[in-house]
Formats: C-alpha cells, structure tokens, sequence
C-alpha cells in the first residue's frame, strides 16, 4: 500500500526539535492524500471499452427488424401506449400513431451501409413467413425488450450507488448534511468547530471533518504568521495568514491556506474501494505514532500528530509543538468501536467505499444484460434473413383440396360430342335442356371419382 510506504518514507524519530519543523509531517501527508481524494472526486471508470455504444446500437437493430416483421396492426399503429382495458383517447392515439409513423418512416428510409439505394430494411408481413420464425421473433423481440428494462433499472442503482458516493466523501471532506447531486459544495463554518478545543484538543466533536483535522494538525491558537504550518509542511503558504482557529470563521480562513498546499504537492487518487482502504490503512498506522508521551492522555495512543509530554498535550501552541488531533474522547466513549465507527470523516469514507463496491458490482451485472442485448441482435438478424427468405411449407389443406376445374385434355374431347347420349357415354356431362341442346363438359376429379364411386 502506498500510503503507508509514504508514512515510512516521511518517518521521524522523536526529538527535541525546538523548531517542530515537519514533525507532523507524515500525517499532514496522510491528511493531504484524504482531502485531495475526497475533494477530486474522480471515480475509477469500470465500463468495458464501447460496450454502452454496441449495446444501444444493437437494441436499435432489434427493435427496427421487429417494427418491419410485426403483424399489420403493430405495423400500422405501433406498440399500444395504455393497458388493452383501457380506452385510449382519440387525440393521444392520434398523436402515437403520428409519432410511430414517422419512426416507422425513419426506419424504412434507412439504406445499407455503403449504399446509396439499397435499402436496410423491407417490410415482411407476417402472413407471408413461417409461423416458427414468428413466434421466435416474438420470444427474441420480448426478452430484448426485458433486458432493456434491466439495463434501465441496474442503471438507476448505479446513479444511486454514485450519489451515495459523492454525498459521503463530501460529507468526509467537509461535515455537515450534504447533498450527493449536483455540483460540490465548496467548504463552509459548518465544516469546523467553534474553537481549538472542543475540534482539535480532546472534546467528543472533533474529527467532524477532514477539513477540521487539517487545520487542527497545522493551525494554531493565536494569531501568527506564515511559518505557523512549519509543524506540517516546509512550503509557506502564500501571504501567510494571521487568523487563529479560535472560531469557525477563522478556521475556514486558515483551511484555505494548507489545502491548495495539498493539492500542489501531494498525489490525487481515484476514489476506488482500493484506494480508499489503503487511506484507512494510512490513517491508522499514523495514529499515536509518537511514543514516549507517558504524561499524556491514554500515552499519546489517540492522536494524529505530536504534541507535550503532559496533560495538556494539545493546546494549539505550533511553537511548541502543540498542533494535532486528539481523537481521545470519540474513541474512548461509551461501548468499544471500530475507528471507521467512532471518527466522523472516517466513517463516511466507509459509506464511500461500501458504495463504490456496489456500483462495481451493478456495472459489471450491467455489462452481462448489455452483452445479451448483442447476442440477440445477432440472431434477430438471422431471423430476419429467414423471414425474408425462407418459404412458407406446403399446408395440409392445399395437398387435400379437391380439383374444381376438369382437365384442359379432357374438356377438349368432350367438347367433340354434339348430344346428351354420346356425351355422357364417354365419361362426360351434359349441360342443356334437351336430348340436342346443350353442351358437353368434361367432368372435374371429383366428380369422376363420385360417378365412379369411389
């Protein structure tokens, strides 16, 4: 884990520095790769290379060849906007049917591709196709359109998934209630607490915010000059600053001049589950780092920086290297609980985490549903050649239907014989009025095999 090769690269030994330059160094360093994390909001990009584009193309692909396959009535009309107990109103089916045919329109003016003439797509009715390859555009057509409601639906877990997200690291980066839509809120009072005390020094509040615990760990007390931050960083921030962290006024003022510093000198990760972890992982191991406070509260175990060898280890002095956070009391109160529980900002980066491990998840479901989308894409087209092609098979009933017409050969003999009794002595019919007037006919199948009994 990276994070903590850089704590062990930054790692001090514990000295009577009098200057404390740096010696929250590592830790400001943790901080800063948190805040930039949090503050970037970049998310790692988990979709497969055009898979989004083949999938729409293919959903488009099948809908077209099932609008020129489908019955007359779909044909004409499109799909039925309302439930069939319903009664649609005429000015809404007007406005459907309108709109369907322009798309069906639209479909048809489509041509081949590379072609100026030819065109994509021919209307086959479904009369004149087999009624297998019917009923399989029917099931192919109906479980594409199921995919796509899948597709839609995991895509709205996912949009719900990435709101959890931002609303987390927002609410890690600067407390309070934020919002996971729209554009980030920039840093307010609501961020930090009223004074050094009760957010830095051993209250139960701090730890409300990573912004809160940046200007802890380098802020301090009363009013100073640009070398305040020596106790985290050898870069002065620009102008300095004379504000304290006294008030949450002041505080917002002072967290504008490490921040930039952070976002110039330290790395900025994408917000994975990954990355998050490693953070964690950082945070902890930078934790109570320093030994030998055997006068401090719990022996200098829950803090984030260095501070006195005494009861009063944390009082803001930066000169006296007084400058960090103690998360003594969130830790320490009521029932034994994991850090990610008890430290606000720590929690939230949880939540983030937890919601970008499911919105890998749904985004790799996503790519399954999209991936059958283009496999029935593909055998819609096969159907489509079948119904445009294929030959529709020789019906039992046209093989048994009787023959109502005699034979051309057999009419032409019959026709010879001028009389009833010649005509019917030689298989044909009679058709007139008298033994001389009339016509002699050639008898159809069925009726020679009626005179014949059979």
């Amino acid at each position: 884990m990276w994070f903590v090769f850089l704590i062990l690269a930054l790692w001090q030994p514990d000295t009577a520095d009098a200057a404390g330059e740096n010696v929250n160094g590592p830790e400001f360093n943790v901080l800063c790769h948190i805040v930039n994390l949090a503050n970037a909001e970049k998310m790692e990009d988990v979709k497969t290379n055009d898979l989004e584009a083949q999938a729409t193309k293919a959903w488009e692909e099948i809908s077209n060849i099932f609008t020129v396959t489908e019955n007359d009535t779909y044909y004409a009309e499109g799909p039925t906007a309302i439930p069939s107990s319903a009664t649609e109103e005429s000015n809404a089916k007007k406005a459907r049917v309108e709109a369907w045919v322009k798309k069906r329109q639209d479909v048809k003016n489509q041509n081949e591709e590379g072609s100026t003439t030819a065109k994509k797509y021919v209307r086959k009715s479904r009369s004149d196709m087999r009624l297998d390859t019917q009923h399989k555009l029917d099931k192919f057509f109906i479980t594409a359109s199921k995919l796509q409601g899948q597709i839609a639906s995991t895509q709205s877990q996912i949009d719900a998934k990435e709101q959890i997200r931002k609303k987390a690291l927002r609410t890690a980066l600067i407390g309070g209630t934020r919002d996971g839509t729209g554009q980030k809120t920039t840093a307010d009072v609501e961020a930090f607490s009223a004074s050094y005390a009760t957010g830095c020094a051993g209250s139960n509040v701090h730890g409300k915010s990573l912004a809160n615990d940046l200007v802890c760990l380098c802020g301090a007390t009363t009013s100073t000059v640009a070398i305040t931050l020596k106790m985290c960083t050898s870069v002065i921030a620009a102008g300095g600053y004379t504000q304290d962290i006294g008030t949450a006024a002041n505080a917002l003022t002072v967290y504008g001049k490490p921040q930039p510093i952070c976002a110039k000198t330290t790395e900025t990760e994408d917000a994975t589950p990954e990355a998050i972890t490693e953070a964690i992982a950082a945070f902890t191991g930078a934790l109570g780092r320093h030994t030998g406070l055997t006068s401090a509260t719990n022996n200098g175990g829950y803090v984030l920086g260095k501070g006195e060898d005494n009861a009063a280890e944390c009082t803001g002095g930066a000169g006296s290297q007084q400058s960090y956070v103690n998360y003594h009391g969130v830790i320490t109160t009521g029932q034994a609980k994991p850090l990610t529980t008890a430290i606000a900002w720590l929690r939230q980066l949880a939540v983030a985490r937890t919601a970008l491990n499911a919105r890998r998840k749904l985004t790799q479901q996503k790519e399954k549903e999209q991936a059958r989308v283009i496999s029935l894409a593909d055998k819609m087209h096969e159907l489509y050649q079948e119904a445009l092609h294929g030959e529709l098979p020789i019906t039992k009933e046209a093989t048994s239907q009787p023959q109502t017409t005699p034979d051309l050969e057999k009419q032409k003999v019959c026709e010879k014989y001028t009389n009833k009794t010649a005509c019917q002595a030689n298989s044909c019919k009679w058709s007139g009025t008298a033994q001389t007037k009339g016509k002699c006919e050639a008898k159809t199948l069925e009726e020679e095999k009626k005179s014949q009994g059979t």
